[in-house]
């Protein structure tokens, strides 16, 4: 599921083994402008991963997105540190759709998001993963243009294994 899609963005090369973060697939034939909009939001994806794994802070989330989905993550990723918790594992994403609003400025993307390989660990090692976590599920992204980049503003979550 590596094909080669619009500016050479392929799920291979968009994938960080080292991070346990994989791109399992990408839609085929997106032009270069929906090509730097899945780059952006796997920038996103990939730094909020990192960030609940090693907890060592939110600069790459922060230069990655904006607006409702930054405030979220910043607070999800502050309850898990008061609680002293991280996640372990590895995390995959199915993208299935990257579309251009007309305005320009708009962009979405649609995912459907593997969490059942990740754990959200206490600071002593213990899983305390909720049970509604460990799923696969749909997730679409909406995405600002920002400058001359793209910018993850916010998401929807649809229900758990619908995809």
């Amino acid at each position: 599921g590596a094909s080669a899609v619009g500016a050479g963005v392929t799920a291979d090369s968009l994938s960080d083994p080292e991070a346990e973060y994989t791109v399992v697939s990408v839609p085929e034939g997106l032009d270069a402008t929906q090509g730097e909009v899945l780059s952006a939001f796997v920038a996103y994806d990939r730094a909020s991963w990192t960030a609940v794994r090693d907890m060592d802070g939110t600069s790459e989330v922060e230069a990655t997105a904006t607006g409702q989905e930054l405030a979220d993550f910043t607070k999800g990723y502050k309850d898990h540190e008061a609680k002293g918790q991280h996640v372990e594992g590895s995390s995959s994403v199915e993208v299935s759709a990257v579309d251009l609003l007309p305005d320009g400025v708009t962009a979405s993307v649609g995912v459907c998001n593997g969490q059942t390989k990740g754990a959200l660990v206490s600071a002593t090692g213990e899983d305390q993963t909720p049970e509604d976590v460990r799923h696969r599920f749909p997730i679409a992204y909406t995405l600002v243009r920002q400058g001359s980049g793209w910018k993850v503003a916010s998401s929807s979550q649809g229900e758990a294994d619908q995809c």
